[in-house]
C-alpha cells in the first residue's frame, strides 16, 4: 500500500479529516446555539446581545488570530452585572463561547488547512508533560469543585442568583 509524506495511507487521511471536520462543526453547533440562547435571555437587551454576538463571532472567524487581543482588550469593560444583576452568566462569558464557536466553525470550514503553509506537518497529539499537567489541573479543579459543594448552602439556581432578592 502506498504511503503518503504523512506516513499515512491517502484514504485513512482522509477520512480523519472528515471526522475533524464533523467534530468540529457540531462543537461549533452546539457552542453558538449556547451563545445566542443565553445571549437572547439577556435581562435588558435581548435583541442587542446577540447582534453584537453576531458581530464579534463574524470578526473572529474573519480574522481567526483576534479573539485573543480582543478578548483581553474587553475583560475589564464586558461585566455589566451591576446594572442587569445577570450573575449566572456575564457578557464576557458569551463572547468566549462565541470566539470558540466560531474557531470550530473555521476547522470545520477548513480554515486551519488553508492557513498552514505547505510542507508543514501536523502535530499528532500532545506530549507526555502536557497530559500530566493537565490531568494535575483536572484534578485540582474536582477538589476545589467537591470542597466548595460540601461547604455550600442549598439554594436554588436562578439567572439572577438572588440579585433581586
Amino acid at each position: 500500500m502506498a504511503r503518503t509524506r504523512t506516513g499515512l495511507p491517502p484514504r485513512e487521511r482522509g477520512g480523519s479529516r472528515l471526522l475533524v471536520a464533523i467534530g468540529a462543526a457540531g462543537a461549533a453547533l452546539v457552542l453558538l446555539g449556547l451563545a445566542f440562547f443565553l445571549a437572547s435571555r439577556h435581562p435588558t437587551a435581548p435583541l442587542l446581545v446577540p447582534a453584537g454576538l453576531a458581530a464579534w463571532g463574524l470578526l473572529c472567524l474573519m480574522r481567526p488570530g483576534f479573539w485573543i487581543v480582543g478578548s483581553l482588550a474587553l475583560l475589564p469593560v464586558a461585566s455589566f452585572a451591576p446594572w442587569t444583576g445577570w450573575l449566572l452568566i456575564e457578557e464576557f462569558d458569551l463572547l468566549l463561547i462565541a470566539a470558540a464557536g466560531t474557531g470550530y466553525a473555521a476547522i470545520a470550514l477548513g480554515g486551519a488547512q488553508a492557513s498552514r503553509p505547505p510542507g508543514t506537518a501536523i502535530r499528532q497529539g500532545p506530549g507526555a508533560l502536557q497530559i500530566v499537567l493537565l490531568l494535575f489541573f483536572v484534578a485540582s479543579c474536582l477538589v476545589a469543585m467537591f470542597r466548595g459543594y460540601l461547604s455550600a448552602e442549598s439554594v436554588p439556581l436562578q439567572w439572577a442568583q438572588g440579585y433581586f432578592e
